[in-house]
Protein backbone atom coordinates (compact mmCIF):
# COMPACT_ATOMS: atom_id res chain seq x y z
CA UNK A 1 0.00 0.00 0.00
CA UNK A 2 2.75 2.46 0.90
CA UNK A 3 4.76 1.88 -2.26
CA UNK A 4 1.68 2.04 -4.48
CA UNK A 5 0.58 5.27 -2.77
CA UNK A 6 4.00 6.80 -3.47
CA UNK A 7 3.86 5.67 -7.09
CA UNK A 8 0.37 7.13 -7.50
CA UNK A 9 1.53 10.45 -6.06
CA UNK A 10 4.36 10.58 -8.60
CA UNK A 11 1.92 9.63 -11.39
CA UNK A 12 -0.23 12.61 -10.46
CA UNK A 13 2.76 14.97 -10.43
CA UNK A 14 4.05 13.72 -13.78
CA UNK A 15 0.62 13.91 -15.38
CA UNK A 16 0.11 17.46 -14.08
CA UNK A 17 3.56 18.50 -15.32
CA UNK A 18 2.73 17.05 -18.71
CA UNK A 19 -0.53 19.00 -18.84
CA UNK A 20 1.25 22.23 -17.89
CA UNK A 21 3.87 21.71 -20.61
CA UNK A 22 1.15 20.98 -23.17
CA UNK A 23 -0.71 24.18 -22.28
CA UNK A 24 2.48 26.22 -22.53
CA UNK A 25 3.52 24.65 -25.84
CA UNK A 26 3.55 27.23 -28.63
CA UNK A 27 4.36 26.12 -32.15
CA UNK A 28 6.45 28.64 -34.11
CA UNK A 29 5.26 27.08 -37.39
CA UNK A 30 2.30 24.96 -38.49
CA UNK A 31 2.85 21.38 -37.30
CA UNK A 32 4.80 19.29 -39.78
CA UNK A 33 6.27 22.18 -41.80
CA UNK A 34 9.96 22.88 -42.37
CA UNK A 35 11.28 26.42 -42.60
CA UNK A 36 14.47 27.35 -44.43
CA UNK A 37 16.11 30.76 -44.12
CA UNK A 38 19.48 32.45 -44.50
CA UNK A 39 21.77 33.02 -41.53
CA UNK A 40 24.24 35.56 -42.94
CA UNK A 41 22.90 38.85 -44.31
CA UNK A 42 19.30 37.71 -44.72
CA UNK A 43 18.33 41.07 -46.30
CA UNK A 44 20.41 40.22 -49.37
CA UNK A 45 18.55 36.95 -50.00
CA UNK A 46 16.21 36.99 -52.98
CA UNK A 47 13.02 35.11 -53.66
CA UNK A 48 14.83 32.92 -56.18
CA UNK A 49 17.64 32.12 -53.71
CA UNK A 50 15.10 30.74 -51.26
CA UNK A 51 13.26 28.84 -53.98
CA UNK A 52 16.48 27.14 -55.08
CA UNK A 53 17.38 26.25 -51.48
CA UNK A 54 13.87 24.92 -50.84
CA UNK A 55 14.06 22.70 -53.94
CA UNK A 56 17.40 21.33 -52.82
CA UNK A 57 16.01 20.70 -49.34
CA UNK A 58 13.09 18.76 -50.80
CA UNK A 59 15.53 16.58 -52.73
CA UNK A 60 17.50 15.88 -49.55
CA UNK A 61 14.48 14.98 -47.39
CA UNK A 62 12.75 12.90 -50.03
CA UNK A 63 10.16 15.16 -51.66
CA UNK A 64 7.56 17.72 -50.72
CA UNK A 65 6.29 21.11 -51.84
CA UNK A 66 7.11 24.65 -50.76
CA UNK A 67 6.07 28.29 -50.73
CA UNK A 68 8.21 31.40 -50.30
CA UNK A 69 7.58 34.14 -47.74
CA UNK A 70 9.29 37.46 -48.49
CA UNK A 71 9.70 40.52 -46.29
CA UNK A 72 8.78 44.13 -47.10
CA UNK A 73 11.31 46.95 -46.61
CA UNK A 74 11.34 50.64 -47.28
CA UNK A 75 13.92 51.87 -49.80
CA UNK A 76 17.17 52.27 -47.90
CA UNK A 77 16.61 49.18 -45.76
CA UNK A 78 14.12 50.33 -43.09
CA UNK A 79 11.78 47.43 -42.42
CA UNK A 80 8.02 47.72 -42.32
CA UNK A 81 6.06 46.64 -39.26
CA UNK A 82 2.63 46.68 -37.71
CA UNK A 83 2.62 47.94 -34.17
CA UNK A 84 0.88 45.88 -31.51
CA UNK A 85 -2.26 47.73 -30.34
CA UNK A 86 -1.23 47.16 -26.72
CA UNK A 87 1.76 49.47 -27.24
CA UNK A 88 0.78 53.07 -26.45
CA UNK A 89 4.04 54.86 -27.19
CA UNK A 90 3.85 55.22 -30.98
CA UNK A 91 6.75 57.65 -31.12
CA UNK A 92 9.37 55.37 -29.63
CA UNK A 93 12.10 53.89 -31.79
CA UNK A 94 13.04 51.31 -29.21
CA UNK A 95 11.85 47.89 -30.43
CA UNK A 96 12.23 46.50 -26.92
CA UNK A 97 9.64 48.96 -25.61
CA UNK A 98 6.87 47.90 -28.01
CA UNK A 99 5.88 44.74 -29.80
CA UNK A 100 6.13 44.95 -33.58
CA UNK A 101 5.07 42.45 -36.23
CA UNK A 102 6.91 42.27 -39.52
CA UNK A 103 5.11 42.58 -42.82
CA UNK A 104 5.41 39.60 -45.13
CA UNK A 105 4.98 39.48 -48.87
CA UNK A 106 3.28 36.28 -49.98
CA UNK A 107 0.95 34.78 -52.54
CA UNK A 108 -2.51 33.41 -51.88
CA UNK A 109 -1.12 29.87 -52.07
CA UNK A 110 1.27 30.71 -49.24
CA UNK A 111 -1.65 31.87 -47.07
CA UNK A 112 -3.44 28.60 -47.86
CA UNK A 113 -0.23 26.76 -46.95
CA UNK A 114 -0.08 28.42 -43.53
CA UNK A 115 -3.79 28.05 -42.79
CA UNK A 116 -3.83 24.41 -43.88
CA UNK A 117 -6.83 24.96 -46.19
CA UNK A 118 -7.97 27.21 -49.00
CA UNK A 119 -8.85 30.74 -47.88
CA UNK A 120 -10.88 32.44 -50.65
CA UNK A 121 -11.17 35.71 -48.72
CA UNK A 122 -7.37 36.00 -48.51
CA UNK A 123 -7.05 35.35 -52.23
CA UNK A 124 -9.54 38.13 -53.02
CA UNK A 125 -7.88 40.52 -50.55
CA UNK A 126 -4.41 40.08 -52.02
CA UNK A 127 -5.75 40.44 -55.56
CA UNK A 128 -7.44 43.74 -54.66
CA UNK A 129 -4.37 45.16 -52.90
CA UNK A 130 -5.56 44.65 -49.34
CA UNK A 131 -3.61 43.16 -46.44
CA UNK A 132 -4.19 39.73 -44.89
CA UNK A 133 -3.93 39.33 -41.12
CA UNK A 134 -3.39 36.15 -39.14
CA UNK A 135 -3.82 37.99 -35.84
CA UNK A 136 -7.24 39.63 -35.51
CA UNK A 137 -6.02 41.94 -32.73
CA UNK A 138 -3.91 43.87 -35.27
CA UNK A 139 -6.96 45.00 -37.22
CA UNK A 140 -8.29 48.52 -36.60
CA UNK A 141 -11.78 48.97 -38.00
CA UNK A 142 -11.19 46.65 -40.92
CA UNK A 143 -7.81 48.20 -41.72
CA UNK A 144 -4.20 47.91 -40.63
CA UNK A 145 -1.50 50.56 -40.22
CA UNK A 146 1.89 49.61 -41.68
CA UNK A 147 4.68 51.84 -40.39
CA UNK A 148 8.42 52.32 -40.15
CA UNK A 149 9.32 52.44 -36.42
CA UNK A 150 10.67 55.73 -35.14
CA UNK A 151 9.60 59.34 -34.61
CA UNK A 152 9.63 60.10 -38.35
CA UNK A 153 8.19 56.78 -39.44
CA UNK A 154 5.94 56.83 -42.49
CA UNK A 155 2.56 55.15 -42.08
CA UNK A 156 0.45 53.40 -44.71
CA UNK A 157 -3.11 52.32 -44.01
CA UNK A 158 -4.51 49.36 -45.93
CA UNK A 159 -7.84 47.54 -45.79
CA UNK A 160 -7.35 44.19 -44.08
CA UNK A 161 -8.96 40.76 -44.05
CA UNK A 162 -8.48 38.41 -41.08
CA UNK A 163 -7.91 34.69 -41.67
CA UNK A 164 -9.97 32.97 -38.94
CA UNK A 165 -8.84 29.96 -36.96
CA UNK A 166 -5.08 30.32 -37.51
CA UNK A 167 -2.91 30.26 -34.35
CA UNK A 168 -0.34 32.98 -33.76
CA UNK A 169 2.89 31.35 -34.92
CA UNK A 170 5.98 33.00 -33.50
CA UNK A 171 8.12 32.14 -36.53
CA UNK A 172 5.81 33.73 -39.11
CA UNK A 173 4.71 37.24 -40.00
CA UNK A 174 1.20 38.14 -38.89
CA UNK A 175 0.54 40.61 -41.73
CA UNK A 176 0.86 39.86 -45.46
CA UNK A 177 0.53 41.85 -48.67
CA UNK A 178 0.94 40.80 -52.29
CA UNK A 179 4.03 41.50 -54.36
CA UNK A 180 1.97 43.81 -56.56
CA UNK A 181 0.87 45.85 -53.53
CA UNK A 182 4.47 46.12 -52.31
CA UNK A 183 5.59 47.36 -55.74
CA UNK A 184 2.73 49.88 -55.90
CA UNK A 185 3.70 51.26 -52.48
CA UNK A 186 7.36 51.50 -53.51
CA UNK A 187 8.50 48.88 -50.99
CA UNK A 188 11.52 46.69 -51.52
CA UNK A 189 11.06 42.93 -51.23
CA UNK A 190 13.71 40.58 -49.82
CA UNK A 191 13.55 36.86 -49.21
CA UNK A 192 12.59 35.89 -45.67
CA UNK A 193 12.01 32.13 -45.48
CA UNK A 194 10.75 29.11 -47.37
CA UNK A 195 8.09 26.84 -45.91
CA UNK A 196 8.25 23.20 -46.97
CA UNK A 197 5.65 20.51 -46.45
CA UNK A 198 7.57 17.22 -46.66
CA UNK A 199 6.13 14.12 -48.29
CA UNK A 200 6.59 12.39 -44.94
CA UNK A 201 7.86 13.63 -41.60
CA UNK A 202 11.67 13.33 -41.64
CA UNK A 203 13.53 11.73 -38.78
CA UNK A 204 15.96 13.58 -36.54
CA UNK A 205 18.91 11.90 -38.28
CA UNK A 206 17.64 12.93 -41.70
CA UNK A 207 17.18 16.52 -40.55
CA UNK A 208 20.72 16.56 -39.18
CA UNK A 209 22.12 15.23 -42.47
CA UNK A 210 20.10 17.79 -44.42
CA UNK A 211 21.29 20.62 -42.19
CA UNK A 212 24.89 19.54 -42.70
CA UNK A 213 24.45 19.26 -46.47
CA UNK A 214 22.93 22.75 -46.77
CA UNK A 215 25.86 24.35 -44.94
CA UNK A 216 26.30 26.79 -42.11
CA UNK A 217 24.75 29.73 -44.01
CA UNK A 218 21.31 28.12 -44.07
CA UNK A 219 19.03 27.67 -41.06
CA UNK A 220 16.53 24.82 -41.21
CA UNK A 221 14.01 23.66 -38.66
CA UNK A 222 11.08 21.24 -38.42
CA UNK A 223 8.03 21.99 -36.32
CA UNK A 224 7.08 18.77 -34.58
CA UNK A 225 3.92 18.32 -32.50
CA UNK A 226 3.97 18.40 -28.74
CA UNK A 227 5.78 15.39 -27.36
CA UNK A 228 5.36 14.31 -23.78
CA UNK A 229 8.64 14.02 -21.88
CA UNK A 230 7.03 12.08 -19.05
CA UNK A 231 6.21 8.85 -20.87
CA UNK A 232 9.23 6.93 -19.63
CA UNK A 233 8.81 8.19 -16.06
CA UNK A 234 5.10 7.31 -16.06
CA UNK A 235 5.92 3.83 -17.28
CA UNK A 236 8.61 3.51 -14.60
CA UNK A 237 6.14 4.45 -11.85
CA UNK A 238 3.61 1.97 -13.22
CA UNK A 239 6.32 -0.69 -13.20
CA UNK A 240 7.23 0.17 -9.62
CA UNK A 241 3.62 -0.25 -8.53
CA UNK A 242 3.43 -3.61 -10.30
CA UNK A 243 6.66 -4.86 -8.73
CA UNK A 244 5.64 -3.72 -5.25
CA UNK A 245 2.25 -5.37 -5.55
CA UNK A 246 3.72 -8.56 -6.96
CA UNK A 247 6.46 -8.79 -4.32
CA UNK A 248 4.18 -8.04 -1.39
CA UNK A 249 1.47 -10.40 -2.58
CA UNK A 250 3.92 -13.21 -3.35
CA UNK A 251 5.49 -13.01 0.11
CA UNK A 252 2.11 -12.92 1.85
CA UNK A 253 0.72 -15.81 -0.18
CA UNK A 254 3.89 -17.90 0.27
CA UNK A 255 3.77 -17.47 4.04
CA UNK A 256 0.05 -18.26 4.17
CA UNK A 257 0.47 -21.34 2.03
CA UNK A 258 3.32 -22.56 4.21
CA UNK A 259 1.11 -22.26 7.27
CA UNK A 260 -1.77 -24.08 5.59
CA UNK A 261 0.32 -26.91 4.20
CA UNK A 262 -1.11 -29.42 6.65
CA UNK A 263 -4.66 -28.39 5.73
CA UNK A 264 -3.88 -28.72 2.02
CA UNK A 265 -2.46 -32.20 2.65
CA UNK A 266 -5.62 -33.16 4.50
CA UNK A 267 -7.75 -31.90 1.63
CA UNK A 268 -5.69 -33.97 -0.77
CA UNK A 269 -6.02 -37.05 1.48
CA UNK A 270 -9.82 -36.90 1.48
CA UNK A 271 -9.99 -36.57 -2.30
CA UNK A 272 -9.83 -32.84 -3.02
CA UNK A 273 -8.88 -31.92 -6.58
CA UNK A 274 -5.14 -31.19 -7.15
CA UNK A 275 -6.06 -27.75 -8.42
CA UNK A 276 -7.63 -26.86 -5.05
CA UNK A 277 -4.28 -25.68 -3.65
CA UNK A 278 -3.69 -23.44 -6.67
CA UNK A 279 -7.15 -21.91 -6.41
CA UNK A 280 -6.58 -21.35 -2.71
CA UNK A 281 -3.35 -19.42 -3.46
CA UNK A 282 -5.05 -17.37 -6.15
CA UNK A 283 -7.86 -16.47 -3.75
CA UNK A 284 -5.35 -15.26 -1.19
CA UNK A 285 -3.60 -13.24 -3.91
CA UNK A 286 -6.93 -11.59 -4.81
CA UNK A 287 -7.44 -10.48 -1.22
CA UNK A 288 -3.92 -9.22 -0.55
CA UNK A 289 -3.31 -7.53 -3.93
CA UNK A 290 -6.75 -5.91 -4.13
CA UNK A 291 -6.51 -4.49 -0.62
CA UNK A 292 -2.96 -3.25 -1.13
CA UNK A 293 -3.51 -1.57 -4.49
CA UNK A 294 -6.96 -0.25 -3.62
CA UNK A 295 -5.79 1.40 -0.41
CA UNK A 296 -2.57 2.59 -2.08
CA UNK A 297 -4.37 4.20 -5.03
CA UNK A 298 -6.88 5.87 -2.72
CA UNK A 299 -4.23 7.18 -0.32
CA UNK A 300 -1.93 8.36 -3.11
CA UNK A 301 -4.79 10.14 -4.90
CA UNK A 302 -5.88 11.98 -1.75
CA UNK A 303 -2.33 13.15 -1.01
CA UNK A 304 -1.75 14.15 -4.66
CA UNK A 305 -4.97 16.18 -4.96
CA UNK A 306 -4.29 17.91 -1.65
CA UNK A 307 -0.73 18.73 -2.71
CA UNK A 308 -1.40 19.87 -6.28
CA UNK A 309 -4.62 21.68 -5.41
CA UNK A 310 -2.67 24.29 -3.46
CA UNK A 311 -0.03 24.83 -6.13
CA UNK A 312 -0.08 27.74 -8.57
CA UNK A 313 2.53 26.12 -10.83
CA UNK A 314 0.80 22.83 -11.59
CA UNK A 315 -2.74 22.21 -12.82
CA UNK A 316 -4.28 19.12 -11.27
CA UNK A 317 -4.44 16.34 -13.84
CA UNK A 318 -5.79 12.91 -12.90
CA UNK A 319 -4.06 10.08 -14.80
CA UNK A 320 -7.17 7.91 -15.07
CA UNK A 321 -5.68 5.36 -17.46
CA UNK A 322 -2.57 4.85 -15.36
CA UNK A 323 -4.61 4.59 -12.16
CA UNK A 324 -6.90 2.01 -13.77
CA UNK A 325 -3.86 0.08 -14.98
CA UNK A 326 -2.43 0.02 -11.46
CA UNK A 327 -5.76 -0.75 -9.78
CA UNK A 328 -6.64 -3.67 -12.04
CA UNK A 329 -3.37 -4.65 -13.71
CA UNK A 330 -1.32 -5.15 -10.55
CA UNK A 331 -3.79 -7.53 -8.82
CA UNK A 332 -4.33 -9.48 -12.05
CA UNK A 333 -0.58 -9.93 -12.44
CA UNK A 334 -0.25 -11.08 -8.82
CA UNK A 335 -3.12 -13.53 -9.24
CA UNK A 336 -1.63 -14.93 -12.44
CA UNK A 337 1.78 -15.39 -10.82
CA UNK A 338 0.23 -17.09 -7.78
CA UNK A 339 -1.67 -19.47 -10.00
CA UNK A 340 1.30 -20.18 -12.24
CA UNK A 341 3.93 -20.88 -9.60
CA UNK A 342 1.85 -22.66 -6.96
CA UNK A 343 2.21 -26.45 -7.10
CA UNK A 344 -1.03 -28.38 -7.38
CA UNK A 345 0.23 -31.40 -5.40
CA UNK A 346 1.99 -31.42 -2.05
CA UNK A 347 3.51 -34.36 -0.15
CA UNK A 348 1.68 -35.70 2.91
CA UNK A 349 2.88 -34.14 6.13
CA UNK A 350 2.64 -37.56 7.86
CA UNK A 351 1.64 -41.07 7.05
CA UNK A 352 -0.82 -43.24 8.94
CA UNK A 353 0.45 -46.80 9.38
Amino acid sequence: MTVVAGAVLVLFVLSSTDLRDKREFRAVLPIGLINVSAVDDPGAVTHQNLADTATRTEDLIGGGRHVIIDEAHRPGGAFLVVQDPSCTDSATDDLAACQYHQVGVASASAIDFIAGHTVPSARRALASGDAVLLDASLADGGSVDITVPGPAGHQTRLPAVVVPGVPSYGGLAQVYVSEATAARQGWRVAGDQALIKPAKLPSVDLMDRTRQALGANVSIGLQRPFHSRSSVALLAMFGAALIATLAGTSIAVALAMAESRADMATFAAVGASPVRRRLHAMGQAVTVASLGTGLGVGLGAVVAVATLGGSDLYPTSTPFRWLAAVLFGAPLLAIAVAGLFTRSRVPMTRRIA
